[in-house]
């Protein structure tokens, strides 16, 4: 039997401190409907479906109007800001600055695995400044995950930073990742 796919809770933790401020009565209500309270205690882990529902919900109210797409990756520059402030990612941080970005990104299943027990990431180098990283998320999740690598390669200083969605399948999304060398 295959293991249900899980975000761990210290990633539910990064959510609600990036939008604690952005916080509305509305999305509080919403949230808590959904599963997940901003006064209780977190549970261990939470569900991919329903991570992916908490993720639309907050999209579709802090950010009326905006297309859901760019609205996801939004949400993953939050996140990712407000990871890099916890426990785990300031220990993370000094370390992907410090091996830079094109080994960070051949340890993006690594990367990725502290955060949940599903993501299997590949990255395959294409020329100088350039890896495609193979990634089995899609959908609106694909967009959130862009957030989370564009903000979070920029830790390695990278000139000219583009990260973009060179192609999604059944199985996933290839992101293209280019930066200045």
């Amino acid at each position: 039997m295959s293991e249900s796919w899980v975000v761990f809770k210290h990633c539910a933790e990064a959510l609600l401190r990036s939008i604690d401020t952005r916080m509305t009565p509305t999305l509080k209500a919403k949230l808590q409907a959904s599963g997940i309270s901003t006064e209780a205690t977190l549970l261990p882990a939470y569900e991919y479906e329903k991570w992916k529902e908490i993720l639309a919900l907050s999209a579709q109210e802090l950010m009326p109007g905006v297309d859901p797409q760019t609205a996801h990756h939004t949400l993953g520059e939050w996140l990712t800001d407000a990871y890099f402030e916890n426990f785990i990612g300031r220990a993370l941080k000094p370390i992907v600055k410090l091996i830079g970005i094109r080994r960070a990104l051949g340890r993006m299943r690594q990367n990725f695995r502290v955060a949940n027990n599903y993501a299997e990431a590949e990255a395959t180098d294409v020329g100088p400044g350039h890896v495609h990283l193979r990634m089995n998320d899609r959908g609106l999740m694909a967009y959130f995950n862009r957030g989370i690598l564009d903000r979070g390669l920029r830790i390695t200083d990278p000139k000219n930073l583009r990260v973009e969605i060179a192609s999604e399948d059944a199985t996933g999304v290839v992101y293209s990742i280019r930066w200045d060398v």
